[in-house]
């Protein structure tokens, strides 16, 4: 749920910066516990993002700068040409 959450959160975003998730170049995620919280992500990640797909960094970070943080999602996109 957190990670659905994150992903209409990050499409808000884009939305207000006039671009889309087809608009995404690169996507960075730093997970406290990667395996598992990279497999849920993927799943999320599908119900937002077609093919072709964004390039995709996942670390894994012994923790973050938000108290009880998981992840980080950081977005890289180019700007629409519209």
């Amino acid at each position: 749920a957190s990670f659905e959450r994150a992903y209409r959160k990050l499409s808000d975003i884009l939305l207000r910066a006039g671009a889309t998730w087809e608009d995404v170049v690169e996507i960075t995620s730093y997970h406290t516990d990667i395996e598992p919280q990279v497999a849920i992500m993927s799943e999320v990640q599908k119900q937002f993002i077609a093919p072709p797909f964004a390039a995709w960094t996942a670390v894994q970070v012994s923790r973050l700068y938000s108290p009880g943080g998981i992840t980080e999602i950081k977005l890289i996109a180019k700007k629409p040409a519209r």
